[in-house]
C-alpha cells in the first residue's frame, strides 16, 4: 500500500486503478453503521473522520469529539448541531 501510495497514480490501458487494504467483514459492518448520521454531516458541512477500528471523530469550533456509537453521535448533535 505504501510503495502504491508513492508511485501515484496507478493505471491500466488508460483506466485509473485504485488500491484498498482488505479489510474484515465485521468491519466494514461496524462502519456502514455511521453511514446514516456520516451523510447528515456531510450535508451540513460539518467536519468529522471515521478512524479504526470504528470511531467517529466530530470537530465543532476546533475541539475533537469522539464516538463509539451511531446513536451517541446523534445525541451530541441533537444537543450541539443543527443537522439537515
Amino acid at each position: 500500500m505504501g510503495l502504491a501510495r508513492g508511485k501515484g497514480p496507478l493505471t491500466y490501458r488508460g483506466t485509473l486503478i485504485h488500491i484498498y487494504p482488505d479489510l474484515p467483514a465485521e468491519l466494514s459492518k461496524l462502519w456502514s453503521t455511521f453511514n446514516t448520521v456520516k451523510v447528515r454531516l456531510q450535508d451540513s458541512k460539518v467536519d468529522y473522520s471515521l478512524y479504526y477500528p470504528a470511531i467517529l471523530a466530530i470537530n465543532l469550533n476546533i475541539v475533537w469529539h469522539t464516538f463509539n456509537f451511531p446513536q451517541a453521535v446523534e445525541d451530541f448533535c441533537r444537543a450541539n448541531i443543527t443537522l439537515v
